[in-house]
Parts: structure tokens; C-alpha cells; sequence
């Protein structure tokens, strides 16, 4: 049985996620900020025979997160209610996303990764690169920046990244970190949701004219650095090996396998 959460039911969600509160980072953080149930957030649980949680599935915007702790979940069921919302992505542990994607027809492709986690003892040594903090003037900037990646533009429009993007600023639930060469920004690195103990590190890109000068390595680097400080554990999800060996360098270590699901354009 899927029920759509509400309040009565936080504290049985903060106590399943609470369990891999890493695996559950985006799940927790959307929940902290904003509670359930608003225009672009929406929490449903699937319950088993004895009403405890067997999965929890969180719409934010146009992409879905799910979380199942022991992957005994109904996938018809699951499948279902992913067809009634369309979403444009979904993420999850590996295990859990590829039992959602044989179930699903070929509507969506599966894209592996890995979830890393940063090691609280290492700090990066920053660069000579000077690293500002972004505001809301530069929102159109950095979404079109993000939007030259083919992956990204798959996924979300331009409009759709900026509107996140002023979002999670507004609400001081994300920062914007960037290069600039010349007054134009060449590299980014932000984080995507922060609670009281973690954050999730996304957005990284350099322009492709600017590309192996370091400049993600120091903005990533830099953002870490101020996150250890506040208490927050960075962690992020990377999907290639050249990504992974960077990551490694800077003093990641691999998670979990983490699997998303891509709609396939009709």
C-alpha cells in the first residue's frame, strides 16, 4: 500500500532514513527544509503488511528519489506510481533503482555511478585560483554553464536549473562556488541540499576552453574545506572513472553504487 505522507508520519520517515542517512542525504535535507507535501515536493510511503516502511519515494521538481533499507518493496506498485508522475529522473541505490528499471518497459534508461563520501580528516590545500561565493546575479550564468553539458540538457532546461538554483538560494539551502576568468565564470561547484550534518556536492563543470587547469579540483576542494568547517560531511555522485580518480584525490571514498533512471524522449 502506497499512502502519500504527511506530518503524522515524520517521525517514522526521519527514523527509517535516519538508518543511511548518507544513501537518504537528498530525502533528509528536502524533509529538514520544507517539510511535505508542497507545489514541487511531494513524500509517499509505501507501507508492508504491518504498516512499517518498506520504501519512501520523494518527488522534488521533476526528479524522484527513492530509498528502500532492505529492497523487499512491491515493484508493480512503486512502478505504478512512477508512471502516474513522470518523472524525468530517478535516483537511488544501484540495487534498488535496477529492480525499477527491469519493471519499467524501456521507458527510461539506467545510468550507473557510485555515491562517494569525503574523509573529514583530509584538507585540501587551496589553489591560487581566487573562488567566489554566487549570488543571485549569476544565476543565468551558471545554469546556461550547466546546460552545456549534454547530460544536463537531456534532463532539465535551462529555465528548470535556474529555478532550482534560485531556490536552494533563497532558502539558504545550497551555495554556488565559481571561477571567473576575464569577468566570465569558467567553473562551478554547488551544493545541491545541506542538513545540520551533511551536503551534497553537485553542479561541477569547467568550460570546455578551460578544462584541465585545475579549476574544478580547486573549486570542489574549496567548497569541502568550508563544509568540514561548519560540521557538514560533503559527499556526491560521480559517474565516470576520470571523475572518480579526481574525487579520490581530493579525499573521497566510494559508498555505495548509485543507479539513475533517464526518461526516454518520446
Amino acid at each position: 500500500m502506497i499512502i502519500k505522507a504527511t506530518s503524522d508520519e515524520l517521525i517514522q520517515v526521519e527514523e527509517y532514513i535516519n538508518n543511511d542517512p548518507v544513501s537518504t542525504v537528498y530525502i533528509g535535507a528536502d524533509i529538514q527544509m520544507y517539510g511535505f507535501n508542497r507545489d514541487f515536493l511531494e513524500v509517499w510511503l509505501q507501507l508492508n503488511h504491518d504498516r512499517n516502511i518498506g520504501a519512501i519515494i520523494m518527488r522534488y521538481h521533476n526528479g524522484m528519489q527513492f530509498y528502500s533499507k532492505t529492497l523487499e518493496f512491491d515493484v508493480e506498485e512503486i512502478t505504478g506510481l512512477i508512471d502516474k508522475i513522470s518523472p524525468q529522473v530517478i535516483g537511488g541505490q544501484f540495487n534498488s533503482v535496477n529492480k525499477l528499471f527491469d519493471a519499467l518497459d524501456s521507458k527510461y534508461k539506467l545510468e550507473m555511478g557510485t555515491l562517494a563520501v569525503y574523509d573529514k580528516q583530509t584538507k585540501y590545500k587551496n589553489s591560487e585560483y581566487i573562488i567566489e561565493r554566487a549570488t543571485l546575479d549569476d544565476v543565468d550564468e551558471i545554469s546556461q554553464l550547466i546546460c552545456s553539458d549534454m547530460k544536463m540538457s537531456e534532463i532539465y532546461s535551462q529555465n528548470e536549473i535556474a529555478q532550482q538554483i534560485k531556490e536552494r538560494m533563497i532558502h539558504g539551502f545550497g551555495r554556488n562556488y565559481v571561477v571567473r576568468v576575464d569577468g566570465n565564470i569558467v567553473a562551478h561547484a554547488a551544493t545541491y541540499a545541506e542538513t545540520d550534518y551533511s551536503a551534497v556536492i553537485g553542479g561541477v563543470i569547467t568550460k570546455e576552453n578551460f578544462r584541465r587547469k585545475g579549476y574544478s579540483t580547486a573549486v570542489v576542494g574549496k567548497l569541502c574545506n568550508d563544509l568540514i568547517v561548519e560540521g557538514r560531511t560533503p559527499c556526491l555522485f560521480y559517474y565516470d572513472d576520470i571523475a572518480g580518480k579526481v574525487y579520490r584525490k581530493l579525499g573521497f571514498s566510494d559508498y555505495t553504487k548509485w543507479g539513475k533512471l533517464i526518461k526516454i524522449k518520446d
